[in-house]
């Protein structure tokens, strides 16, 4: 018996020593399984994960994820300065705008003189150090919409939209709306930036830009200490233009700069939102307009780099030996991670071609957190802090501490910008973030969408949901008509390509249908419309090749395509003017997807409208996801397809998914390419 109880003695002391050992490391095991999962379409993300433990801030996150580094690397608390008079200066003017409009520090609580209700208010979990602006209401015109409505017994009057421009944009930027925190902070536009904009039919400022552009210029000369240099995480719902606000302060810096270099890196996920940003940065770049009259500026120079080209030509660019760049390499890189990295790894292309980037921007951030392509966020980390260091306290990886060169006036500032911005700590924890401050749209943080966006949704049987697409497509296109516009503009997203090819194929020969092309003698029903004649309808995936994506993209914008049948790739940050409805015919399988894809309609204020089929057993999880948003289920309304409708249709319905049959068992045997549009072969299809 004793020589038992000692063996189990001897056992519990070995359990115990082994617990010891493995204490801190099972913390890291757990944390690298769990962000080594990731997935290739908008991966769900747990976004109650901040929640699981009371984290005052985003530097208990990372006392959390690394409780050694912090330890042996102290950093004094925000605002305490203890240099010249300079200093002194920032941290006033920190204070001010920490201690107002319920923006606090880290772990400081309520801002001083704040009542007790004050701090009651509903806060993110995630952060202390944020800055609630307000996103931009609808515009007026809809609100005298609306009293119209009401006063003229529900009467709406017609409404005259113009595309291409909000009202109020017609004469120009106006230099008098930019107040606020430009007077607050002492900063103002350069001259050469408002030509720009007044020449792009600019006429104001979004209130997400009022508040980021003013706050990044003022910390482009601060010290490290200050509380200006911090990196900055944006969180703004879609189309409240998120792109100029880190385009306009890059640019107006760079504007004095002497030397050319690579100064800001612009990451982005996809190749469509790439070209995007580059023209809009091509905007100021270059030699300013003849009509320009304003101080000299340098003249800068923007790449992107996605892959169009190939590689040797790329490191040309970026080298400044190009025969088209002109001199000296480029002062912005727009890119996709994967060419990124590609560069990065290239010899010599991380140590010295990247040394002197001064901004790294991460547009759409939380799909760029999910993509583990060639690891990139590794490889960039490495690259920045190569020459830069890593911000003071933070290690890169295990028991290792790097050292800090974050001395003197900050050498780096990251960027971080998405309607839906991640609240998951373990993701922000590998960007390393230096004292990050956030911009959010609502109080706690929560998602939303534009104030301009009418939302519906309408429940049907999964074999109706093309008939009930039908009818909400005549519905808009009888609200564009009476309006007085000419054509019906809409993006109708799907789950999947294969999904996204089926249904364009089958919208194209409704469309023919519907033009009298289908059957020869076949007579319009009596009063029936023919709304959808003459619609073209496109697929846009990632099934097709860039070339043909982009072909398709500058067709949609320019008019010449009404109807974009597509996967999520079109989802993400794309600013296409003028979408009348979005349409989605599968239910998104999370709110960030919801989000981006509303987002494609509402955008500067416009009106627009998301529709979104939902089969019965679909019900109960859309109703819980739009509830996690600020106030979607609160603003939805529910669409409703007569049942005539279902009747008179069904039988040319029944035609068309017949036909459908015979094309896609023609594009089986190579007879017709999947790229082409149903059109004149229609009747080949009949008669076949």
């Amino acid at each position: 018996m004793e020589e038992e109880a000692g063996r189990k003695k001897r056992r519990r002391k070995t359990t115990a020593r082994r617990v010891d050992e493995t204490k801190d490391a099972g913390m890291e095991e757990d944390h690298q399984v769990q962000t080594s999962q990731h997935t290739s379409e908008e991966p769900a993300e747990d976004e109650s994960a901040p929640a699981a433990a009371d984290f005052s801030s985003l530097l208990d996150i990372r006392r959390m994820l690394n409780p050694t580094a912090v330890r042996q690397s102290p950093r004094p608390p925000p605002n305490e300065k203890t240099g010249d008079q300079d200093d002194k200066d920032d941290a006033e003017d920190a204070k001010s705008l920490f201690g107002e409009g319920g923006v606090t520090d880290q772990g400081a609580g309520p801002p001083s003189g704040s009542s007790a209700t004050e701090a009651a208010t509903p806060r993110p979990d995630w952060t202390s150090r944020y800055w609630v602006v307000q996103p931009m209401k609808a515009a007026a015109a809809m609100a005298d919409e609306e009293q119209e409505e009401k006063q003229g017994g529900g009467q709406r009057k017609k409404r005259k939209r113009k595309r291409g421009a909000s009202a109020d944009n017609n004469n120009g930027f106006d230099e008098g709306s930019v107040g606020g925190w430009f007077s607050k902070w002492g900063v103002a536009l350069h001259p050469r930036v408002v030509d720009v904009l007044r020449r792009n039919s600019i006429g104001h400022l979004f209130p997400i830009q009022e508040a980021v552009i003013p706050f990044l210029l003022r910390g482009s000369d601060a010290d490290v200490d200050s509380s200006f240099a911090s990196d900055m995480c944006v969180a703004a719902p879609t189309g409240q233009g998120k792109t100029l606000c880190y385009v306009i302060p890059i640019v107006q810096v760079l504007y004095d700069r002497l030397v050319p270099r690579i100064r800001a890196v612009v990451i982005v996920p996809t190749r469509e939102l790439a070209d995007q940003v580059h023209t809009v940065f091509n905007k100021f770049c270059g030699t300013p307009h003849a009509s320009y009259t304003g101080p000299s500026t340098a003249t800068l120079r923007a790449v992107s780099l996605v892959g169009q080209t190939s590689f040797s030509e790329e490191l040309r660019q970026i080298g400044g030996s190009s025969s088209s760049s002109g001199s000296g390499p480029p002062d912005i890189v727009v890119c996709t991670p994967g060419r990124l990295v590609e560069h990065c790894r290239h010899e010599g292309g991380g140590g010295g071609i990247f040394a002197a980037v001064r901004w790294l921007v991460l547009d759409e951030a939380d799909r760029l957190l999910t993509q583990a392509y060639q690891q990139w966020l590794q490889v960039v980390m490495q690259m920045v802090h190569r020459r830069h260091g890593p911000p003071q306290g933070m290690s890169d990886g295990p028991g290792r501490q790097m050292v800090s060169l974050n001395t003197g006036r900050c050498p780096l500032q990251k960027l971080l910008l998405s309607a839906t911005m991640t609240k998951n700590p373990q993701k922000m924890a590998h960007l390393q973030l230096h004292r990050p401050l956030f911009f959010l749209s609502s109080d706690t943080g929560q998602y939303g969408t534009p104030a301009s966006l009418s939302q519906f949704y309408c429940v049907c049987q999964d074999d109706k949901k093309t008939l009930a697409l039908t009818h909400i497509m005549l519905h808009l296109t009888g609200q564009v008509s009476a309006a007085g516009e000419d054509r019906l503009r809409c993006v109708v997203f799907c789950a999947s390509r294969d999904t996204a090819h089926r249904l364009a194929r089958l919208l194209q020969i409704l469309v023919q249908m519907e033009a009298g092309q289908g059957q020869e003698g076949d007579e319009r029903e009596e009063g029936g419309d023919g709304g959808l004649s003459g619609l073209r309808v496109a697929e846009f995936s990632a099934s097709l090749n860039q070339q043909r994506r982009f072909k398709l993209m500058k067709d949609f914008k320019s008019g010449s395509i009404g109807c974009l049948v597509c996967s999520d790739v079109v989802a993400r940050g794309i600013d296409i003017s003028d979408v009348d409805g979005v349409l989605n015919y599968d239910v998104p399988t999370s709110l960030r997807t919801y989000i981006h894809r509303a987002g494609r309609t509402a955008r500067a204020g416009r009106l627009g409208a998301t529709y979104t089929l939902v089969r019965p057993k679909e019900m109960h999880h859309f109703k819980g996801m739009l509830k996690k948003s600020v106030d979607s289920w609160d603003r939805i309304q529910r669409h409703s397809v007569p049942i005539e409708f279902y009747r008179e249709r069904a039988q040319r319905h029944r035609d068309a998914v017949d036909l459908l049959q015979k094309c896609l068992t023609l594009e089986s045997k190579g007879l017709i390419r999947s790229t082409d549009p149903v059109g004149a072969p229609l009747s080949d299809l009949q008669s076949d």
